[in-house]
């Protein structure tokens, strides 16, 4: 039996005036299918589920659904009203249906004759829609994620992670065929992220999730639709079979270049050696008749080596071509200047601290010896005053503190987060880090952005709110290793991060020789950049 067919997408591709997204992308989705769409920020990803939602117009191609196909769409950042409860929120894709049930509650208890054809109306048509069932299927879906306790409460009880959780149960409720899903994993602590890839996992219908999270790719995706360089490839497989396949296939174009560079190399001693003897032979041969012999030689072994040439510098200019439609990941050279300090000397030390907002305490009972070097994890649940206690470390004067707490001179701190705070819109990339070390020469300035991948003159003189996410994260990184500070603090610096941006962030993170300090839900990137040790937030202490 042939697999159910839901979408087809033919000659799709869509433009602006100022970039091509993709074009000539054909392809078919059908029914339990689990695909990948992975790609560096800006690429068109979100783009591409707008458009699979009519939400935008192709500029090339078609998109083409079954009948009736029902879709669940869950963006990046979706705002419910805070003042709903949850319950309402969940519900408001079929709140038809509600409504319906409760006329024909009201109709069955007043027994008044002339509303039996309404009665009739609303019968037929909770029985098609399966309307019965819609109270007890929303209690189902908040129950799965762990949201039933919640209820009766306001939107505004709810953490971050939480309401995303019941953005899902709203467009879960309508019972869809196909998800579209939007970097769902964003922002989400451990407990709602296992949940979600637990649900994901056992997902019957087809879904198409745009992730920059590994470990759900790995999981959950069976086919990956890669966008780079104005083109969408289809793979088959999870994301570590492609990358694997990435690999193979730039090794295999790198081999051949090679192969051109040994051939060219062989191509030109030979035009030496025939330069060599034609030179020898002018000195034996002194009749006309020897150098007219000689010039016909000459012009045919000329040929030959033209022919040669000519078709040598094709095939180099083929391999070329192909190298450069291969965009190979850039490699950081992060260098700090550490000041170094002794393993066991303390870097930061709270003892019965308290950490809140005026005399409203959100964390009690510190107390935290963190020591030189060490790289340490903070977690807990969303919203329970992991980022207050780093602006309490960081100093910052809205947060009350009370307690023992010997810090880091603020100087000697550094922070990101991902919102990169750290940079200055107005400000180019140039001048980003010359505010940071104006006693460096413009030369060493652009030796240090070299390190992080800022080679052109464009790219050193762009305004910072013009960069990418990528970028962003590459020049704030390229700060901090100018200012290389004792105490390193990342506030989920990879929720908004591609891949290939997180590869860097782990690049110098692995070369940074002070103390991390690091908040973050991803546990694989916690155990690339070497944490050992971590701290649990719960009950209101650490």
């Amino acid at each position: 039996m042939s697999p159910i067919l839901l979408l087809e997408l033919i000659n799709l591709g869509y433009s602006t005036p100022l970039k091509t997204c993709f074009k000539e992308f054909n392809t078919r989705v059908h029914k339990s299918e689990r695909i990948g769409i992975i790609g560096p920020n800006g690429s068109g990803k979100s783009t591409l589920l707008k458009l699979l939602l009519n939400k935008l117009e192709p500029s090339d191609g078609t998109v083409l659904k079954v009948p009736n196909l029902s879709i669940g769409y869950l963006p990046q950042n979706k705002v419910i009203e805070e003042n709903k409860s949850v319950f309402e929120a969940a519900s408001e894709h079929i709140q038809d249906v509600l409504d319906d049930l409760k006329k024909l509650e009201e109709i069955t208890s007043s027994f008044m004759q002339e509303n039996e054809v309404i009665y009739e109306q609303l019968l037929d048509r909770l029985i098609t829609q399966d309307g019965f069932s819609a109270p007890s299927l929303i209690d189902s879906l908040l129950d799965q994620f762990n949201l039933l306790g919640f209820k009766d409460k306001t939107v505004s009880h709810l953490s971050g992670g939480q309401r995303m959780q019941l953005n899902l149960v709203r467009l879960l409720s309508k019972k869809p065929e196909i998800l579209l899903l939007d970097e769902p994993t964003n922002h989400l602590d451990q407990i709602n992220r296992k949940i979600l890839i637990d649900f994901l996992l056992n997902w019957k219908g087809a879904a198409l999730i745009v992730s920059h999270d590994v470990d759900l790719l790995n999981q959950f995706s069976e086919t990956i639709w890669s966008l780079e360089e104005n083109k969408i490839t289809t793979f088959k497989g999870n994301y570590e079979s492609y990358q694997i396949y990435k690999r193979q296939e730039n090794q295999k174009i790198l081999h051949k270049l090679e192969d051109l560079k040994k051939q060219k190399k062989k191509i030109t001693n030979n035009i030496q050696d025939e330069s060599h003897r034609a030179a020898q032979s002018r000195k034996a041969n002194e009749g006309e008749n020897d150098r007219k012999l000689k010039g016909a030689m000459k012009l045919k072994g000329s040929a030959t080596i033209g022919k040669n040439t000519k078709n040598l510098n094709q095939q180099k200019d083929t391999i070329l071509n192909e190298l450069s439609n291969i965009r190979l990941p850039g490699v950081l050279k992060p260098k700090f200047s550490m000041i170094s300090q002794s393993k066991h000397s303390l870097s930061l030390s709270i003892t019965e601290g308290k950490v809140g907002y005026g005399k409203e305490w959100i964390l009690k009972d510190l107390n935290i010896q963190i020591y030189q070097g060490e790289r340490t994890a903070i977690r807990g649940p969303n919203g329970s005053g992991k980022s207050t206690l780093f602006k309490a470390i960081l100093q910052e004067s809205d947060v009350s503190v009370e307690g023992n707490w010997h810090l880091p001179k603020r100087h000697l701190l550094g922070y990101l987060d991902q919102h990169y705070s750290t940079l200055c819109p107005q400000e180019t990339v140039m001048q980003s880090i010359k505010k940071i070390k104006p006693m460096w020469p413009d030369t060493d300035v652009r030796k240090h952005l070299n390190d992080f991948l800022f080679r052109k003159n464009e790219e050193i003189s762009a305004y910072t709110s013009n960069l990418s996410g990528g970028e962003q994260a590459r020049l704030c990184l390229a700060q901090i290793a100018a200012l290389s500070p004792s105490l390193l603090l990342l506030d989920e610096l990879t929720n908004n991060l591609d891949i290939e941006a997180k590869e860097h962030l782990i690049q110098v993170l692995n070369a940074y020789k002070g103390t991390l300090l690091v908040i973050s839900h991803d546990e694989l990137f916690l155990k690339r950049i070497r944490v050992l040790r971590y701290l649990e937030i719960g009950s209101g202490t650490l």
